[in-house]
């Protein structure tokens, strides 16, 4: 039984190597501008066998808590290199490959593998048929003398062995339908194009891994940062408008859940429990990209009142220490509109 430094070990260069292959078919399939079963099958798997993100997240900080440390880093840096490169494969070309009918790919894989053999017991089938109908014919001709008995049994039995061959051709061709059938709803278990939902796993675990290794949000903060953000903020609150009061910014029933999120904030250390902001980047700067992207998930989902722009600034301003300046403006909001989602996983806006 492997241990747990091994499983994780084990679960990353899996996931390394997948999605080396992974973008290989990006590759494939972007150069032909066509997608094949085989194709098919792989992307989904690779989708079906890592969408769980909280594994993901478990075995890459079990996996880089380990020995050696520094090797493990580097093996990160290249997954993540990777998943980057499958991220820009997307971006470039998803006009197509959202347009992609993954279900006709996987219909016709079935139905062309046995239209020949289809066609041909067919033919057989109705050409036993057909021959039977002319002989048939041939037992009571209208305009002509009656056949002999001895050519009437000849046809009878020719009849009857015909007969005998269409029904096992039928029987043959039934078993055919049946199998074609079976594969059909086996197949059809890819149907699904997973081109966007990899895309959206794939930011989520670039956003995993920046938030532990590389310079996003630091884990731990010094009361030293903490002093340095609070000079920063009170030399601009002097220069700050009154207080803005919720019940003027906030959509009604909304003030309620935006206390529940700012509980999730404290838990995950975005805010300190005196609703400070304490997020930072390695280089000691005050994370406001994130903040941003936080009010931008409440203002896509109706938070606040309409054209409220600068009296949210100001409560958000006041309320958290922090000056956002320029960061709130529409045209960087903009930015953050498809990736709240992602960076804020977990958050029930």
């Amino acid at each position: 039984m492997e241990n747990p430094n091994e499983q994780s070990q084990s679960y990353i260069i899996n996931l390394l190597v997948r999605y080396g292959s992974l973008n290989s078919i990006y590759n494939e399939v972007i150069e032909i501008e066509k997608l094949t079963m085989s194709q098919q099958q792989k992307i989904f798997n690779f989708y079906k066998d890592f969408k769980a993100v909280e594994l993901f997240e478990t075995e890459l900080l079990c996996f880089c808590l380990s020995d050696n440390q520094t090797k493990n880093q580097n093996i990160v840096n290249q997954l993540k290199s990777r998943i980057k490169t499958s991220v820009s494969l997307y971006d470039e070309n998803s006009l197509f490959i959202n347009k992609v009918n993954v279900y006709e790919v996987c219909y016709y894989s079935v139905v062309d593998s046995y239209k020949s053999i289809i066609k041909l017991m067919s033919d057989s089938v109705g050409e036993y048929r057909n021959t039977r109908r002319v002989l048939n014919r041939e037992l009571d001709p209208p305009f002509e003398e009656p056949l002999s008995k001895q050519n009437e049994a000849g046809i009878r039995i020719e009849i009857k062995r015909l007969e005998a061959l269409e029904v096992k051709a039928q029987e043959e061709l039934d078993v055919i339908y049946r199998e074609k059938n079976t594969e059909l709803n086996e197949i059809l278990k890819y149907k699904k194009n997973v081109f966007k939902d990899i895309q959206e796993l794939g930011l989520c675990f670039i956003t995993i891994i920046n938030n532990y290794f590389s310079d996003e949000k630091e884990i731990s903060i010094s009361s030293e940062n903490l002093t340095n953000i609070s000079d920063e903020f009170e030399k601009y609150a002097e220069d700050k408008m009154e207080k803005v009061e919720e019940d003027t910014i906030f959509m009604k029933g909304k003030y309620d859940k935006f206390l529940d999120l700012e509980d999730k904030l404290i838990e995950d250390r975005y805010l300190n429990t005196k609703k400070k902001w304490i997020a930072i980047h390695r280089n000691k700067i005050q994370d406001k990209n994130s903040l941003v992207t936080f009010l931008v998930g409440l203002m896509e989902n109706n938070y606040f009142l309409p054209n409220k722009d600068p009296e949210i600034k100001v409560f958000i301003e006041n309320r958290y220490q922090i000056d956002l300046r320029e960061s709130f403006q529409e045209k960087r909001r903009k930015d953050s509109i498809d990736t709240y989602k992602i960076k804020f996983i977990g958050y029930h806006f």
